[in-house]
């Protein structure tokens, strides 16, 4: 959280919509709960990366 200059309350809104959207699952595994890329996460990740090499050209 801190490498990428988000405060607690910026991070929680992120995974919150991320979940939301269902490109992120929580899994809780003991004490912890778990941030899962779904595989509609990876999907998105791929195609982004695929019009980001897109436009870069």
């Amino acid at each position: 959280m801190y490498d990428v200059k988000l405060s607690y309350a910026q991070l929680k809104d992120y995974v919150s919509l991320l979940a939301k959207l269902k490109l992120l699952e929580m899994v809780p595994r003991g004490n912890l709960i778990i941030c899962k890329t779904t595989a509609k996460g990876i999907d998105f990740v791929k195609r982004y990366a695929e019009l980001q090499e897109l436009f870069s050209k």
